[in-house]
């Protein structure tokens, strides 16, 4: 009998070290550049303006957000959440400010992104300065094109929100 118990709790304690590992984003491998890839992104240097923001979880195993510029130069991460994902970032029309999804609770799988209660949008600016919540229970934002109107999902309907007066419209119900 004492074995059957040692061995139910052995069993557990495997189940709760895979769920716990299960809740982390698989890192990505190191890749090398070619010699003809390095030397055609040290011609762009400082030719090509802009600035690129996307999501990746190879720094930390949690998926972040980063900024670069568009040469490649000035690579920075915009977000560091302790335990969540952030992702699907779009920047503001004036390139200000930076919407992204957050996840709720740990790591979530992007696949789940119609699973609403588990991502609220979030905004910061390319500075890294005032990140702020600003819709609960959302997906798959974007930007408006005068920049102060947000539109996003909520599982099978679609909102328009004003980021000023903070009045949320719905858009049409897909239901």
């Amino acid at each position: 009998m004492r074995f059957h118990h040692v061995a139910v709790a052995a069993i557990a304690c495997i189940g709760a070290m895979s769920t716990a590992r299960a809740q982390e984003a698989p890192l990505g491998a190191t890749s090398k550049m070619s010699g003809k890839e390095e030397k055609a992104l040290a011609e762009l240097k400082g030719k090509v303006t802009g600035k690129i923001v996307w999501s990746t979880s190879r720094a930390n195993s949690k998926h972040d957000i980063w900024i670069m510029n568009a040469d490649g130069t000035d690579k920075k991460a915009l977000t560091e959440s302790d335990n969540n994902v952030d992702w699907f970032s779009r920047f503001s029309p004036d390139g200000s400010r930076v919407m992204f999804c957050r996840s709720k609770m740990g790591w979530v799988n992007e696949m789940d992104a119609e699973m609403f209660g588990k991502w609220d949008l979030w905004i910061i600016n390319t500075d890294g300065s005032d990140e702020k919540k600003v819709v609960e229970e959302a997906a798959w934002g974007t930007w408006r094109p005068n920049g102060e109107e947000i539109v996003f999902a909520r599982g099978p309907k679609v909102f328009k929100k004003n980021l000023s007066s903070g009045e949320e419209t719905e858009v049409f119900d897909a239901e």
